[in-house]
């Protein structure tokens, strides 16, 4: 009697589901560009219906492609470019604009960097004992810059996508002494003491 009962809810399981699908499923997904989906009616949103604001931290990221795996909704504090689909709020285009100011200032500061990244590369010196070598960080309104001074030369450190702008080991030498063996350093050109070798670090 059991078993006939579950296998008739089964039956009805099965009838619902032919049913939902009997016009078939979207070839674009679910709702995914789907013409008819709804619309943002506030005129200076251009977005499908939504109904959390929209930051300047989500176009920046959605400008990049891809998530800030760190990024909180509910600390968001930036700029807002929607206030959300339903709200009737005292928004004004103004402060979208404001807004979207806020956001080609980050742009402009992120294809920057990307731009320096892009234009250092890793070296490194294989025997730097006989260099003098000490270390400089200056802090200033942004992000601390990191200097070498190699032999009296100033090397600007630019940090590597992981954010890791030096590499290096020393050993202990019979007097306990630290003995530098080799360095790498991530910067746009060679210095000029010492023999530093293109190079790329092991992931």
């Amino acid at each position: 009697m059991t078993q006939h009962r579950d296998q008739h809810i089964v039956n009805q399981i099965d009838q619902l589901v032919s049913e939902q699908l009997a016009d078939g499923e979207p070839h674009t997904g679910y709702d995914y560009g789907d013409p008819d989906f709804p619309r943002c009616p506030h005129p200076w949103c251009d977005e499908e219906w939504h109904g959390l604001p929209i930051t300047t931290r989500m176009a920046e990221m959605r400008w990049r492609g891809e998530v800030d795996p760190g990024y909180r909704y509910p600390d968001d504090t930036s700029a807002v470019l929607c206030p959300g689909s339903e709200d009737a709020g005292d928004f004004t285009p103004a402060d979208k604009f404001r807004a979207l100011a806020q956001l080609r200032q980050s742009v402009s500061v992120s294809r920057t960097v990307q731009r320096i990244r892009a234009d250092a590369q890793w070296w490194c010196c294989f025997h730097i004992a006989d260099l003098s070598i000490s270390s400089v960080v200056v802090r200033g309104g942004g992000s601390p810059q990191r200097f070498l001074q190699i032999n009296g030369e100033t090397v600007e450190l630019v940090p590597d996508a992981d954010g890791t702008c030096m590499l290096g080991r020393t050993d202990r030498g019979s007097d306990a002494g630290a003995r530098p063996q080799w360095m790498a350093i991530h910067c746009r050109q060679a210095p000029r003491a010492g023999v530093w070798v293109s190079w790329r670090p092991t992931p």
